[in-house]
């Protein structure tokens, strides 16, 4: 799964080293976005469901790609209330053509979670009296480069009539062999430049999409451990990512999720 994940690096520079071909566009969106939500133009460490972030939207062919800012975890159109959107902050690519709430937005309605990092806990089974323990990994590239995770969105006026809530889920997949130890799900990136423009191309038949999602091939992403901190999405700063080599920094795998 992907619970938490950082974006430590500029929108700007994000945007210039995955998407390079709309480069004379990406600086007015970028500064347009700073002006209505300067909090996201910042380095962020850990980016946990329900707070804004930020993502690119599809756009027909041949044209740029929308910069937007939502919520992370999906509100269906048809939801009442807001609480159900951490049950929805990912989506199985298995099963998206399955799940109602799924199906219908992957034609026009598929986007890209801005990224360069995302955390997982890794679960150690109890011992004698040593309670089950989950002990935190920062995953990212090798080169600490972005990573564009797929995602899928939606708006929800049922909610507040005078105020459109857009919300996003993150998109998963089988982790690969080097992570599966750590976690058996994670996000489905867009490694690929072609699979990247294809997502993001409105004009892309959608029965072509799984085709695109996947697992990341072994070699591609590191994981750190890190401290337990990052348990709390309270805290946030560079500190999160140091690399720790002690023992005995795991949580108790019910403070973990709360």
């Amino acid at each position: 799964m992907c619970g938490r994940f950082t974006l430590k690096t500029p929108v700007l520079d994000w945007l210039m080293s995955l998407l390079p071909e709309h480069s004379k566009h990406w600086e007015r969106m970028v500064t347009e976005l700073q002006s209505k939500h300067p909090e996201l133009c910042v380095p962020r460490y850990n980016i946990a469901p329900s707070q804004t972030i930020v993502v690119i939207t599809q756009s027909p062919h041949g044209t740029p790609p929308q910069l937007a800012s939502m919520r992370w975890g999906l509100i269906p159109s048809w939801a009442d209330s807001p609480n159900i959107a951490f049950k929805m902050i990912n989506a199985r690519s298995e099963t998206l053509v399955e799940k109602p709430s799924f199906r219908g937005l992957l034609g026009t309605h598929r986007c890209v979670v801005v990224a360069d990092g995302y955390y997982e806990w890794q679960r150690t089974p109890a011992t004698g009296l040593r309670r089950e323990q989950k002990h935190p990994h920062w995953i990212h590239r090798p080169d600490d480069g972005p990573l564009a995770m797929a995602g899928l969105w939606t708006s929800n006026r049922k909610i507040d009539p005078s105020k459109e809530i857009k919300s996003v889920t993150v998109i998963t997949a089988d982790a690969n062999e080097e992570l599966r130890p750590i976690h058996d799900r994670m996000p489905s990136f867009l490694g690929e430049t072609v699979a990247l423009q294809q997502w993001l191309d409105l004009d892309f038949l959608s029965e072509k999409i799984p085709t695109l999602l996947g697992t990341s091939p072994a070699g591609s992403l590191d994981a750190v451990p890190v401290g337990s901190e990052v348990n709390s999405p309270r805290n946030d700063g560079p500190q999160l990512l140091v690399k720790i080599t002690t023992a005995g920094q795991g949580i108790d795998a019910d403070s973990a999720n709360s």
